[in-house]
């Protein structure tokens, strides 16, 4: 059971300010948003990333204002998406309800549920969910790797930011094949290396 309400001074400032990202790995960035577009950068109400055997019996997720102004209200627009979904398996949704999010759940990669499709009465709400039932939901084109283990990192003598970047699936391929991320050096590792120093 979750219910949350988005920040209500959002987009001003834009997720995901006023706080600093990177403490954890799969920290939303917010760079597919385009600057002019005030609903992308909100704070997210649920994220599902490298999962499994996750049961969501019931949630409520409400968007009620943009910068204090209520009058995204009227076209159900707050804000763009509040429930993301990547490279997770046996996902079940169950009472869904959302006000004023566009898309109601977004799996990476794949079709979103939008929340115009699914009115009912003051809300938006869906009985069940079950695209990520029995395939990976949010499939990415490259399933990424993983450095080091969390077991591992409890060994090194490192701040908690670098054993964070350490045991985070790296979304870049080596060949090329596949772009899931920019980093900004030549390699994923390098950059794991430059991010602790």
């Amino acid at each position: 059971m979750a219910q949350t309400e988005s920040p209500y001074f959002q987009p001003t400032p834009s997720a995901p300010s006023p706080f600093k990202t990177g403490l954890f790995s799969n920290d939303p960035k917010f760079s597919n948003c385009s600057s002019g577009d005030t609903r992308c950068a909100t704070s997210w109400a649920v994220r599902i990333f490298d999962s499994s055997t996750i049961y969501v019996l019931g949630a409520g997720l409400y968007s009620w204002f943009n910068d204090y102004d209520q009058t995204c209200l009227n076209t159900e627009d707050c804000q763009s998406r509040g429930f993301e979904i990547q490279q997770s398996f046996d996902i079940w949704i169950s009472n869904l309800c959302t006000k004023a999010m566009v898309e109601m759940i977004s799996p990476t990669g794949s079709v979103p549920t939008y929340a115009r499709d699914n009115v009912n009465g003051f809300l938006s709400s869906i009985l069940a969910w079950l695209q990520g039932a029995n395939n990976i939901s949010g499939e990415r084109k490259f399933k990424g790797f993983q450095v080091y283990t969390q077991a591992f990192t409890k060994l090194l003598s490192v701040p908690e930011v670098c054993k964070t970047a350490l045991t985070q699936t790296v979304l870049c391929d080596f060949q090329g094949q596949s772009k899931a991320i920019s980093m900004p050096s030549t390699s994923c590792t390098d950059a794991l290396a430059d991010n602790c120093g």
